[in-house]
């Protein structure tokens, strides 16, 4: 096995928890800063996935590593809430934007994400005081702001609302409901985007919906009310987004969006929604979905990173 704790470095942690919150501390964040974040940057990020994917044994044996006892420092060092985000983020975002054109896909959702998955599930274990979804080790102790903290934290349970678990959906659900009531409580503001939740929250199609629509726009009053759409405003309307995977698993029990890099077959039903959302033809080519089915029937993995 690879030592992981040479190739995840605290280091590195921190390159990727910068990259993408990028703000000092207590900075004040403008709307168009934080609605211009991007993925980190692949190359930082490749070979660390690599040591993970390479591990000895595939993805059993992967899970079977605590991430949080084996890289990250121990839970009352004052810099572990920015360590644990960064590793969050490698292996959830990072991985999204580190699979190489023509290569396989499947690993951002079938090896990587159940790994954050497990990462994040243990990370909620640990006792509120020290725990990092909590705003007291980010606000109190390290001097974040309440945008900033609540804008890293719906990247931290991002894993949850990308799981094909209904059971997880749902617990994502009920976190957001908690943390709107959270960010009313401290800023003494409503989401602007409760209704449209409400509206949209058992189609199926919502999600491409309201992505085609983007956010609103930071030079346009928001509906309703007599202002333009500020950071916190943002970060609902992300909760949103969020909110709208559930109504998806709900319907199919997975995404069909994910069919070909799975190495799944689409439903009729299936079709018609991918049609409906402009997903049908939205896949790898033809040469990787079938070594994808080949690998999955055979239950192995192409090399992470190899042209296929």
């Amino acid at each position: 096995m690879p030592d992981l704790t040479s190739i995840i470095t605290p280091a590195l942690l921190n390159e990727i928890f910068l990259a993408m919150m990028p703000w000092t501390r207590n900075q004040e964040i403008s709307y168009s800063e934080i609605s211009n974040i991007s993925l980190p940057n692949a190359q930082i990020c490749f070979p660390a996935l690599k040591a993970l994917a390479e591990v000895p044994g595939g993805l059993d044996a992967a899970l079977k590593i605590d991430l949080v006892t084996e890289v990250l420092p121990p839970v009352d060092d004052v810099e572990f809430p920015i360590q644990a985000a960064g590793l969050i983020l490698l292996l959830d975002q990072g991985a999204r934007g580190s699979i190489r054109k023509n290569a396989d896909p499947r690993y951002t959702f079938a090896y990587f994400l159940p790994l954050a998955q497990k990462l994040v599930r243990q990370l909620f274990e640990v006792p509120k005081e020290q725990n990092v979804f909590y705003a007291h080790r980010w606000i109190d102790v390290l001097g974040f702001s309440v945008v900033h903290f609540t804008f890293m934290w719906s990247y931290m349970v991002t894993p949850l609302l990308h799981s094909e678990n209904t059971i997880d959906q749902l617990a994502q659900f009920s976190l957001h409901r908690d943390m709107r009531a959270w960010l009313k409580a401290r800023t003494n503001r409503s989401d602007p985007f409760a209704e449209r939740l409400e509206e949209l929250r058992h189609d199926a199609t919502a999600l491409h919906t309201v992505l085609e629509e983007g956010p609103p726009p930071a030079n346009e009053l928001l509906p309703g009310l007599d202002r333009y759409p500020d950071a916190i405003d943002f970060i609902f309307w992300v909760f949103l987004i969020d909110d709208l995977h559930l109504p998806i698993t709900e319907a199919f029990g997975h995404f069909p969006n994910l069919n070909s890099i799975m190495g799944r077959d689409n439903t009729n039903d299936e079709i018609v929604h991918l049609t409906k959302t402009d997903e049908l033809n939205k896949k790898p080519r033809a040469e990787v979905i079938a070594r994808i089915r080949e690998d999955v029937l055979a239950n192995r993995w192409t090399v992470f990173g190899a042209e296929i």
